[in-house]
């Protein structure tokens, strides 16, 4: 079960990653990381990682397949696929553009510090996997009269979770996801049972 465990690497080398500025960097181009800034910015710029995972097929299953995966990895090589198809050429354009961004990944939205940086946000490529933190967190910075420019088609589209070594749960089914709190469900955030 790779793709929900991760392929186990062992760590054979370590280095320090030098003065960078903001941005979405890939090592062999498989490898992405972020990185971030702690300076106010003129704007956020979510990498839909949560999404790239959902359909990444590595080790044999994604949200996608036949058997569908509930529970994906982060910790397995990336599809370049998707990669080239919904990200990476956003995320080129951007970097020619004059303005100073912050780059954060899916997960930096459960953060709702990450907001006090910019007075708006970009949502590119197609960023379907929200949780419910993230959203709550959006939503109250859209109600403090800040910006979003979505760029994304199905946004907001699934709820998930993010469980222990670096796991993504999306059930897509109210029934089979076997959580007790009914606003945790992973499924789609119109459902009522989220009452979102």
């Amino acid at each position: 079960n790779v793709w929900g465990n991760g392929y186990g690497y062992i760590v054979s080398s370590v280095f320090t990653i030098p003065n960078l500025p903001s941005g979405l960097y890939l090592i062999a181009d498989k490898i992405p990381f972020i990185i971030k800034s702690s300076s106010n910015v003129d704007a956020l710029v979510v990498y839909p990682s949560n999404t790239i995972n959902a359909y990444n097929r590595s080790g044999g299953a994604s949200f996608y397949t036949d058997p569908k995966a509930n529970v994906l990895s982060f910790l397995r090589p990336q599809s370049n696929y998707y990669h080239s198809s919904f990200s990476i050429p956003f995320f080129k354009w951007i970097r020619s553009l004059n303005y100073n961004f912050s780059y954060i990944a899916d997960i930096d939205l459960d953060d709702e510090n990450i907001f006090n940086t910019s007075e708006l946000i970009i949502i590119p490529g197609h960023n379907e996997y929200w949780s419910r933190k993230a959203r709550k967190n959006f939503d109250e910075f859209i109600s403090a009269e800040n910006d979003a420019i979505i760029l994304s088609g199905n946004t907001m589209w699934w709820q998930i979770r993010y469980e222990k070594n670096h796991q993504i749960v999306c059930y897509k089914s109210i029934i089979l996801d076997p959580i007790d709190d009914p606003f945790l469900k992973t499924t789609n955030w119109y459902k009522s049972i989220l009452e979102y």
